[in-house]
């Protein structure tokens, strides 16, 4: 066994203790907590949407489960949008993606859907009756305020190093010890935060049942359909997009993804169509 020399463990030892103070401040200032809104776009052109969010990756538009979920819906309604790519900015609540349109922003991907809805005469309430949208709005929430949990423990926890390399990010200039290191850190505010949801503190068996009967809930409701409610797509349908494409076209195997793939087909073909209609051009967006 080949021992690591002095030099090496004095080095990993000084980052250890300088990831230690840098992350709790690149944390902060992700957030982006402010009492005023910074308008970043300053001649803006009128009905456009400026669309804030994380930059492309190698491996799919967007990483982010709301960057993917909500371009995508600009995409599908016609919506003129141009992107923003950004690491730092954030919204007023902290968050990207967010929008500006029209000189005012517009944060968190469901409220801006909303927003636009309203805006451009795109809402689902034209096509759902009242038993469908409440539908809708059942596996919409499931899939964000339950499912994510699964997502937390089989995409983050369980690959934090792998899903934060530049090999998946792009920002391939990063060593790999940086990226090893900055998971090593970012791993137990992850464990925290899913323990005091109360999914961290499930045994292993009982998280994957829960995660199963998650998706099993949603490929119930849409049995046969070519998309969630029907032959034609609603904003449940993103939502559904985003987070199951941004775990399942990772570079790396996860358990979510073999369980889509091996019992669940109508969900694996569901993400493909939406891939298939709205992405045509989906290689074009990968980052170099």
């Amino acid at each position: 066994m080949e021992f690591p020399t002095i030099q090496q463990s004095l080095f990993v030892l000084f980052m250890s203790y300088v990831m230690k103070w840098l992350m709790p401040k690149l944390m902060a200032l992700l957030k982006g907590d402010k009492k005023t809104v910074e308008i970043h776009e300053k001649e803006w052109k009128k009905d456009v949407v400026y669309l804030y969010q994380f930059p492309r990756s190698p491996r799919m538009p967007n990483m982010s489960p709301y960057c993917l979920k909500l371009e995508t819906w600009l995409r599908a309604n016609d919506i003129k949008y141009e992107v923003r790519q950004t690491w730092t900015q954030r919204s007023s609540k902290g968050q990207l993606p967010f929008i500006e349109l029209n000189g005012e922003q517009i944060a968190d991907s469901q409220l801006i859907i909303n927003a636009l809805s309203r805006k451009f005469n795109k809402g689902d309430t034209e096509t759902l009756n009242q038993s469908q949208m409440g539908a809708a709005r059942a596996i919409d929430r499931l899939i964000e305020c339950s499912f994510t949990n699964a997502v937390g423990v089989f995409k983050y926890l369980d690959h934090l190093p792998d899903l934060i390399s530049g090999e998946t990010t792009g920002l391939k200039w990063i060593p790999k010890l940086v990226t090893d290191m900055a998971a090593m850190f970012m791993k137990p505010t992850i464990e925290q935060k899913l323990h005091a949801q109360g999914f961290g503190r499930l045994t292993r068996e009982e998280q994957i049942e829960q995660a199963r009967l998650d998706i099993q809930a949603i490929a119930d409701v849409m049995g046969k359909n070519k998309f969630v409610l029907g032959d034609e797509p609603h904003t449940v349908d993103f939502t559904l997009f985003g987070q199951f494409a941004t775990f399942y076209y990772l570079p790396f195997d996860n358990i979510l993804k073999r369980m889509v793939r091996n019992e669940f087909p109508t969900i694996l073909d569901h993400m493909e169509r939406m891939k298939e209609r709205f992405w045509p051009d989906w290689n074009d967006h990968l980052a170099a």
